[in-house]
């Protein structure tokens, strides 16, 4: 029975393009990346004393509540709750970081060495461990707490990179922006789920409400574990379903040099860190990635501590958040695609007009809020603009980490996406300072957009200064620049190729 089932799932994924197979599952497995690092965000809301008791009767999202009424709400508490200050909240939330950098600048490395299959396999398999253990880590103290988290960013950390060297075999050049974009969708969709999901969970779920979230979270790694196992190869020749004709294409399209040049494993490490191109990314990632994380951990708690709204409300609008980056990212994505397919700019030139919105756009959305003199709908709306502007990202940097050398783009990746991570642990951490500083004045909050705007800003400068998207050649531990835009394919692999078909 199992054995006829099994045949009926392939021949099913037969009749469905190979590589696109490969995309949703990687996207899938990004899905999960997000769900298991952010349902933390929303439950410290509910382990630190607050979660809103619904009375059922609504299920709008109610903004023009008085501000006494909501703060009556924001006082139930459950009886399974922490003792834990602003500073130590936000030291749990970036410890995740503390782990995810170190593996996420050795992610491309490993994956050379592993092979995308195995090491993001070991990721979800380690990252649904640590997850399931976490309620229990709580009891005994934010330390282990801080440590588990630094464990399960470890685990999580050589995911992306590996995601990143998997597309690097298996999508062609034209097919890129949007496939690297439906990744960061993908992310985004975990966040989005897990904070709709989690809210309910925090307020109804079993195993007394906050700790449910993360069981239920280690049976969503385990299924897509087996998904994972079952459908992701390394390379288009190790797939026994895919057409020729599919993979005459994707060899004859991949942007890189040679089949032999795919198979070096030794990253020239010295090159990339000479390169500016590389360190513009990098930076700009990481000035991104400080107002995204710092709203990823922190905007629960603002709408609860500063806005007071419930826990209903609270998961709502950030799952709202996630959802306009996403449509974004998947619109920005397709555009830019279609602006390289129609050659209509410089690749050089799009990628950074697509940055610049990125980063530009949140930073005039983010230092209007500290304006809005605490109109909610006013807040709300900036912060959802600036997120759908982030989402241009999709054509900016993150298609220009492949551009620059495709056979070293995951560890690329590894190395700028390990560079953005540091707001992690700086982001909430810093957050938690300045709220303990002013002693809970919610005013305070207005010194956290600042800091999100400027590094925005300075992002954008140093990306249209120095990023590039021509193709590197790092000789020598020396970035040069080389002009081949077609790719030469003799073999294959043991499907080979003769008179320019592949070989089954």
């Amino acid at each position: 029975m199992m054995k006829q089932k099994l045949e009926s799932v392939m021949t099913f994924s037969r009749n469905i393009p190979a590589r696109y197979v490969i995309i949703f599952v990687a996207t899938m497995a990004n899905t999960l990346e997000y769900a298991l690092r952010d349902n933390m965000s929303i439950s410290m809301v509910a382990m630190t004393g607050y979660t809103h008791k619904s009375d059922g009767n609504s299920t709008e999202l109610s903004l023009n509540v008085t501000k006494n009424q909501r703060i009556q709400e924001s006082l139930d508490h459950t009886n399974n709750t922490f003792d834990w200050s602003p500073r130590t909240q936000g030291m749990i939330l970036g410890s995740f970081y503390y782990g995810y950098i170190i593996s996420h600048l050795l992610g491309g490395q490993v994956c050379s060495w592993l092979g995308p299959r195995i090491a993001v396999t070991i990721s979800i398999f380690f990252s649904g461990l640590f997850t399931l253990v976490i309620p229990m880590a709580a009891f005994y103290g934010p330390t282990c707490m801080s440590v588990i988290r630094a464990l399960l960013g470890t685990s999580q950390g050589l995911l992306t990179p590996s995601l990143y060297g998997l597309f690097s075999k298996w999508i062609p050049s034209q097919e890129r922006s949007i496939s690297l974009a439906l990744l960061v969708v993908g992310g985004n969709l975990g966040s989005l789920t897990t904070m709709i999901v989690s809210g309910y969970l925090c307020e109804h779920g079993f195993a007394g409400g906050w700790p449910s979230v993360f069981y239920v979270h280690t049976v969503v790694a385990a299924i897509c574990l087996v998904i994972w196992i079952f459908y992701i190869r390394n390379d288009p020749c190790e797939y026994s379903s895919i057409s020729n004709q599919e993979l005459k294409h994707i060899v004859e399209n991949l942007g890189s040099s040679t089949e032999q040049d795919r198979k070096k494993s030794k990253i020239p490490w010295k090159g990339i860190l000479r390169s500016p191109a590389i360190w513009s990314i990098g930076i700009a990632k990481f000035a991104g990635k400080w107002g995204f994380i710092t709203w990823e951990t922190q905007l629960p708690t603002y709408l609860a501590r500063a806005l007071h709204m419930n826990m209903k409300e609270n998961s709502i609008i950030n799952a709202l958040r996630y959802m306009s980056m996403s449509i974004s990212l998947l619109f920005a994505g397709y555009l830019s695609d279609r602006i390289d397919k129609r050659q209509l700019l410089s690749k050089t030139l799009s990628r950074k007009i697509f940055e610049s919105i990125a980063l530009v756009g949140p930073a005039i959305m983010t230092l209007i809020i500290p304006f809005t003199g605490g109109h909610i709908p006013l807040i709300i709306s900036a912060l959802m603009i600036s997120m759908i502007l982030y989402g241009f990202c999709a054509g900016g940097d993150n298609p220009m980490v492949v551009d620059i050398s495709p056979r070293n783009s995951g560890a690329i990746y590894g190395f700028t996406a390990g560079l953005s991570s540091f707001p992690g642990p700086l982001a909430p951490y810093f957050v938690g300072y300045v709220l303990e500083l002013g002693n809970g004045d919610p005013q305070m909050w207005d010194y956290v957009f600042y800091s999100c705007s400027g590094f925005y800003l300075i992002g954008a400068v140093f990306f249209l200064i120095f990023g590039t998207s021509e193709e590197q050649d790092f000789t020598d531990g020396i970035s040069l620049c080389t002009k081949s835009d077609s790719v030469e394919t003799k073999d294959i692999g043991s499907k080979g190729v003769e008179n320019g078909l592949p070989m089954r």
